[in-house]
């Protein structure tokens, strides 16, 4: 017999770090011979019943394959087997293949290179081969206990990585800020909108500032709360506290009341300073405290008759002060205080000013909110350099228009932007750039790839209890992975597993790390220092590391790799976040019995917060209720986008939370909000779903009561932008949040029309962009519902029909109207690879230009067809009337033809009809009815004649079945036309359906199956 006599199924393996290597091997061995009945079950079908993609990365091959020994003799007629060659090949990134040669065991790791390179394959048989002598040696040694690492690795792990020692700035970083006043006293230190501060002009207000503030009982050991909004004041009074000897408390005045008043009574301050305004807002919250209020009349008098010459504190002030306290998520429901000291901030404003390139005649951008850690780098960094630190009000940096019109009035050069925000910037929206820094949460590959070629990237890496920063990569470049870098200067990072021990390169463990930005602890909270902050047993006698919570891994070159966290903490647009602190305000409503927080993914709207919330005896909860009580005690990143009500909260066997059988969020969206009755609200509806994470959405749903926020809100705005050729602002969404107002909005500054011959529907992206053309009646707005299904790096342009927006001539044939087509891509994306889509008579379109590509020597890398078929007037009956047009539109949009009678069909009784229903079309005037009909029975006339080519690759054709059973239209008709794989996808729909969002919800993830692997598979020219 010849055939393929193996089989590859997956076992499952449970690890006790307790038990003894042998038994260890003896249990799994009983597993397996009790699996022995079983070994005729095929993968895929394993697969497929266990309702999982991949169930595993890595095989175990045993090669046993019986064969005579040499020199045997055979009978008669028996094939006399005189040698064997094995040659092996695999797919999974790791397989460890065993065989006897004799009384000798031999194994083998075969690995894949682009996913496992070399050193790694090496380290793992290292780390085998420890494993192996030492069950050979004592296996009764428990699993746990086995050394992986060897000396020269661990020498790698724990020296060679952390050879970061440099010398710490002795000076405290406000008198780095004195001298560069000496050395160029003229040059500017703070820009903020029109006004400026030379660095002569900031250290003489600073030193005057001091000066008052230690009047008012500011000094060695007290705090100072500033509650204040980005102006130059806010650099001044930062400074100056660090002057008069004392530690800064920064306090965000957008924050809900009852936050701050925690926060100020919890830190208990010898002084506030604030404006008329910021104190306002804390007084509505209750409590009387002392301030000092900067634009009261009486107070810049006294501040401006004080000496300018440094304040001399009371005591010397040791570089181990406090030198501010930052705030952040606790697990108890409330925040603690994190006390940073002086001595972190010199380290890293050297480290930094180094790594960054940060010179002189630099600009950096103040981006990030005050109470958070990000501000005192960007502030410090800038001003111990001598650059320019660039303060804007924080409307002005939304991402989009307004942030790149921040950047371009001010020439910033740099600046350190979350993942999240620079999601809403186009990749072209912040010119003269020159240094973009990425943190506070991963960074996705694809932005590196849309970054990283235009300018210096850098991502960061820090916790709060580490002055900011403790790892910085290597200048990013597409393509590679996204590293967090390696420990900054004086800084060491251990990766260590459960018992503290470091583990090998490549190995997942928790990140612990020390060194002179490590802070004194968390303010008036012994207990919760001691438990976070422990022995460093591998620095010098007495020092500390602190527990980051995070997993990391190291790379064979002494990079760190994110891999997620050990605890329940999650990272929010770049602010860490105690999800126990959610989860206690929302207890604190009355109708609140349960609740859960969790971060899960949302489609191209990305990472965001959900709620589980269960109801006091089954009563019903309201999330606008819910948000709205959540937004009067916590930040607005900290308020949940998606509200989920449970009758209970599932639980382990334990009784503990059991969070991956929590729900996903109902993602259908809002039905009651009222239907578009434009194609301007139609693609609007598009967008905003888009941007929620949603199926649909109403005209007159509001946008941030469906979990918007700001960010979101600033994408929204970027990409209506983009859509419509328009320059509305992140306020119209602000003033009206519904697609109801912003239609409104757009139609009165009568910029950008739906029915242009492109629409963009998504415009910017770091991936090629996907091309729908339109059906025969000509519109493709239809085509908005497909943005939530596909990666949104993937920018989105929909083709219409020449003669919608204005009077012009009509094509002549379809191949003119194909050529058409093909002219405005190419002028969008001059060469391939090219993705196409296209919906009846636009399958047939798409095809044509396909072809044509392939004939300039272009690659086509997606070619997807709905409903579609190589059929001379498939749908359409030749040299139809203007009022059969008209029958055939009302028909889709849902009129009963027998309804419409046989009278006639002017375009004044279809506008009425129209006007009627809830269709997107409703809002058309009449002129444009008499387009579309006009075009319509032009179309009709064309499509009575035209020819296809064969392409070259694989077509995707997605049918509607419905009310096709017996029909002659099936995606084998274009078995003729297609030299390669014809793949048949049915949908349960009608032809007029399969752009709604049911077919979508269908065609969608295929379609972004297939452009994600058009994105790994080479070019033709690249093979």
């Amino acid at each position: 017999m010849i055939g393929l006599f193996i089989n590859t199924l997956p076992v499952r393996v449970r690890l006790d770090q307790s038990e003894p290597l042998s038994a260890l091997l003896e249990r799994i061995q009983r597993q397996q011979s009790a699996l022995m009945p079983y070994p005729y079950l095929r993968l895929s079908d394993v697969q497929r019943l266990a309702g999982l993609g991949e169930l595993f990365d890595s095989a175990t091959v045993f090669e046993n394959y019986p064969a005579p020994p040499p020199g045997l003799d055979t009978e008669p007629g028996e094939v006399d087997v005189s040698g064997d060659e094995t040659r092996e090949a695999t797919h999974y990134p790791l397989a460890l293949c065993a065989s006897m040669r004799g009384a000798t065991l031999r194994l083998r790791l075969d690995h894949r290179p682009d996913v496992v390179d070399a050193p790694t394959a090496a380290g793992l048989v290292d780390q085998l081969m420890r494993w192996l002598r030492a069950l050979a040696t004592d296996p009764d040694q428990p699993a746990g206990e086995v050394d992986l690492l060897g000396p020269g690795q661990r020498d790698q792990v724990l020296r060679r990585f952390n050879d970061t020692a440099r010398a710490v700035p002795s000076s405290r970083w406000s008198e780095l800020v004195a001298e560069q006043a000496r050395r160029a006293p003229r040059r500017t230190a703070v820009a903020c909108g029109q006004e400026r501060l030379s660095y002569a002009e900031l250290d003489r207000r600073a030193n005057q500032l001091a000066r008052l503030l230690a009047e008012r009982g500011a000094g060695k050991g007290s705090l100072v709360a500033l509650v204040l909004e980005r102006t130059p004041d806010t650099a001044v009074a930062v400074l100056a506290v660090a002057r008069a000897g004392a530690a800064y408390l920064p306090v965000d005045p957008r924050y809900p009341a009852e936050r701050c008043a925690f926060i100020l009574d919890d830190a208990r301050p010898a002084l506030m300073v604030a404006t008329t305004d910021t104190v306002r807002l804390l007084e509505e919250a209750g409590g009387n405290r002392p301030a000092l209020v900067l634009d009261d009349p009486a107070v810049r008098a006294a501040w401006a008759a004080h000496s300018d010459a440094p304040p001399v504190p009371a005591g010397p002030v040791s570089p181990d002060e406090a030198a501010y306290v930052i705030y952040t998520s606790g697990t108890t429901g409330r925040p603690k205080g994190v006390v940073v000291t002086h001595r972190g901030i010199g380290n890293l404003a050297g480290a930094q000013t180094e790594r960054f390139a940060i010179q002189a005649d630099s600009s950096v951008l103040q981006f990030a909110s005050p109470s958070f850690d990000a501000a005192v780098s960007e502030i410090v960094t800038a001003l111990t350099a001598g650059a320019t630190l660039v303060l804007a009000p924080a409307a002005e940096l939304m991402p989009g228009p307004a942030l790149a019109e921040v950047v371009a009035r001010h020439g910033v050069t740099h600046a350190t932007i979350p993942p999240t925000a620079l999601a809403a910037v186009a990749p072209d929206g912040l010119p003269g750039l020159r240094t973009l820094v990425v943190a506070g949460e991963p960074c996705p590959p694809h932005q590196v790839e849309q970054w990283a070629p235009r300018l210096r990237m850098i991502n960061a890496y820090g916790p709060t209890e580490l002055t900011v920063c403790a790892t910085m990569s290597d200048p990013l470049t597409a393509g590679a992975a996204v590293p967090i870098g390696r420990p900054i200067a004086g800084t060491s990072a251990y990766v260590l597993d459960a018992r503290l021990r470091p583990v090998p390169p490549g190995v997942a463990g928790e990140l612990y790390v020390s060194g002179p930005g490590l802070a004194r602890g968390y303010l008036g909270r012994g207990a919760l220092t001691a438990e976070r902050f422990v022995a460093d047993p591998f620095g010098t006698p007495g020092g500390r590391m602190y527990r980051t919570g995070d997993l990391v891994r190291w790379s064979h070159d002494g990079q760190l790799t994110f891999v997620g966290r050990a605890d329940e903490q999650l990272k929010v647009r770049g602010f860490r976040i105690e999800p126990g602190e959610i989860e206690s305000v929302l207890l604190g409503h009355p109708d609140v019995a349960q609740a859960a927080v969790v971060l899960r993914e949302s489609g191209p709207a990305g990472r965001r917060l959900t709620a589980y919330v269960v109801p006091h005896d089954g009563g019903r909860l309201d999330p606008m209720v819910l948000r709205k009580h959540l937004a009067g005690h916590v930040p607005d990143y900290m308020v949940p986008a998606a509200f989920v009500a449970l009758d209970t909260l599932p639980v382990t066997p334990h009784g503990k939370l059991d969070r991956p059988a929590l729900p996903a969020p109902d993602t259908a969206g809002s039905t009651g909000g009222g239907a578009p009755r434009t194609p301007r609200e139609e693609v609007l509806c598009g967008l905003f779903a888009e941007a929620l994470g949603v199926g649909r959405i109403g005209i007159e749903d509001n946008f941030f009561d469906l979990g918007g926020d700001s960010l979101t809100a600033a994408g929204l705005v970027s990409r209506v932008n983009l859509a419509f050729g328009t320059a509305v602002s992140i306020t119209a969404l602000f003033d009206g949040p519904t697609v109801e107002g912003l239609a409104e909005r757009l139609t009165a500054g009568d910029e950008g029309d739906p029915l242009d011959v492109v629409l963009p529907l998504r415009g910017s992206g770091g991936a090629e962009p996907v091309f729908c053309l339109p059906p025969a009646g000509g519109l493709s707005w239809t085509y908005a519902g497909l943005l939530r299904h596909i990666d949104p790096e993937h920018p989105v342009y929909a083709l219409q029909a020449r003669g919608l927006a204005r009077d012009e001539p009509l094509p002549e044939s379809v191949a003119a109207m194909a050529e058409d087509y093909l002219e405005q891509i190419r002028a969008i994306q001059p060469h391939g690879p090219y993705h196409l889509l296209g919906w009846s008579l636009g399958g047939v379109l798409g095809h044509l230009i396909a072809t044509r590509l392939q004939a300039a020597g272009e690659h086509v890398a997606t070619l997807a067809i709905l409903d579609a078929y190589p059929v001379v007037n498939a749908h359409e009956a030749v040299e139809e009337r203007p009022e059969d047009v008209l029958r055939q539109l009302l028909a889709y949009l849902g009129h009963d033809p027998a309804e419409l009678g046989d009278g006639p069909l002017d375009h004044a009784r279809a506008r009425a009809l129209l006007d009627d229903g809830d269709s997107a079309i409703a809002g058309l005037e009449e002129r444009h009815i008499e387009a579309l009909a006009r075009v319509g029975t032009n179309i009709s006339r064309i499509t009575a004649d035209f020819r296809l080519d064969r392409f070259r690759g694989e077509v995707l054709v997605f049918h509607a079945a419905q009310g096709k059973e017996g029909s002659a239209y099936t995606p084998e008709l274009w078995d003729p036309y297609v030299d390669g794989l014809v793949v048949r996808h049915d949908v349960a729909c009608a032809h007029n359906d399969i752009t709604k969002a049911a077919a979508w919800a269908v065609i969608g993830p295929v379609l972004a199956r297939s452009l994600r692997d058009a994105r790994t598979t080479p070019t033709p020219s690249d093979r």
